[in-house]
């Protein structure tokens, strides 16, 4: 048995999914991110072909589904002129009907070989079963064929018909165009959410500080950020998924057509993740040992300096104070700890902590009270 284009399409692509799969997980290290995009990929290599075989045929057949009124005035023209079905057929084949050409030159083709009227309508009427507009207009057409007698007005009828029902349908699709848009921004609503939490409140958890947070600040227990950056890419491909569907569902009322909401969510979602969630992040966290200091007291000023979750070892780290500027290095824990002079004049200072590392530049503040 012949096996069908599409379920062929689907098994080359699970089959390219299984080896994808296989020499990743021998050829790569796995990280929770790793796993995340590996799955994404297999995933989509698997589904994805198959997909879009079968949204480019959904296309093609409301191609065809355009044309075929034009086709049947055509044809209803020439049987009022007098000519045979074959005839009238044989004069639309060397007409453009863009899509519906090939299967309109087949229908001419066969009944140039003898082939009868009906025979050639119920083969088409297979070949197009997909479409309920053609496949309901040549049932019709097809009993009034049986029945006798000029055919041309029913032709005639059945393309105002489904010209009709075909504006019906573009109306209600343009109707849902603003459901559509809601869709679309509440994907990018969630996006921008997950990178505040990845950028803003998971700091915050981690140090318990929101100035330092913002300034970049990690402290206490480190949080495994990879874990983060993975669990946030399997949401916003499922939201991408999820609400792609249900666009498609919405604005077109099939599943399929959601497939081009779906790419477009999710390469704009990744390119915002890729920018602001997927590279490492260098952080710094700031403590002051005291609150509370008499003029020119000496006290420490102490922190992290990590690279997501790596701690980095022997880095330069400098305190600025007023006009002064003190240096010191991390440890092997990533940990500094600076002595640094209160100023000589009473007041509330801040102070400000910076590390360099490759391109990156991490600050952090603390503050503090002369008496």
């Amino acid at each position: 048995m012949k096996l069908e284009k599409k379920y062929l399409i689907l098994l080359i692509s699970a089959l390219a999914s299984v080896l994808i799969l296989i020499g990743s997980l021998l050829l790569l290290e796995m990280t929770i991110v790793t796993i995340a995009y590996l799955a994404v990929i297999v995933i989509s290599i698997l589904l994805f072909p198959f997909t879009l075989y079968e949204y480019v045929s959904k296309l093609r057949v409301k191609m065809m589904e355009e044309q075929f009124p034009t086709f049947l005035k055509d044809l209803a023209d020439s049987l009022r002129a007098g000519v045979t079905v074959a005839d009238a057929i044989k004069t639309a084949s060397k007409s453009d009907y863009r899509e519906l050409n090939p299967e309109i030159q087949r229908m001419s083709n066969q009944m140039s070989w003898g082939v009868s009227f009906e025979t050639v309508i119920n083969e088409q009427m297979e070949r197009l079963k997909e479409s309920v507009y053609i496949s309901r207009g040549l049932a019709i057409l097809l009993q009034s064929f049986k029945s006798g007698g000029d055919i041309s007005p029913i032709m005639t009828s059945v393309a105002d018909s489904t010209i009709l029902l075909q504006n019906v349908q573009k109306d209600q699709e343009s109707s849902m165009t603003e459901q559509t848009s809601i869709i679309y921004v509440i994907q990018f609503v969630f996006v921008i959410i997950t990178v505040v939490l990845f950028r803003v409140l998971i700091p915050i958890t981690n140090t318990g500080g929101f100035g330092e947070a913002l300034l970049g600040g990690v402290g206490g227990g480190q949080l495994d950020m990879d874990y983060y950056k993975g669990f946030f890419f399997v949401t916003i491909v499922i939201q991408s998924i999820c609400n792609g569907l249900v666009a498609g569902v919405t604005q077109s009322g099939s599943l399929l057509s959601g497939v081009k909401h779906v790419a477009l969510m999710f390469s704009v979602s990744l390119i915002i993740f890729t920018i602001f969630i997927l590279p490492k992040t260098l952080t710094i966290s700031a403590v002051s040992e005291r609150y509370a200091l008499v003029k020119g007291q000496d006290f420490r000023i102490f922190g992290t300096v990590n690279y997501d979750d790596d701690f980095l070892i022997n880095q330069r780290v400098e305190v600025v104070l007023e006009n002064e500027t003190y240096v010191g290095f991390t440890d092997e824990s990533g940990d500094y700890d600076i002595a640094v002079t209160a100023p000589d004049d009473r007041g509330s200072y801040d102070g400000l902590v910076r590390v360099e590392y490759e391109d990156k530049v991490a600050e952090a503040v603390f503050s503090f009270n002369v008496r």
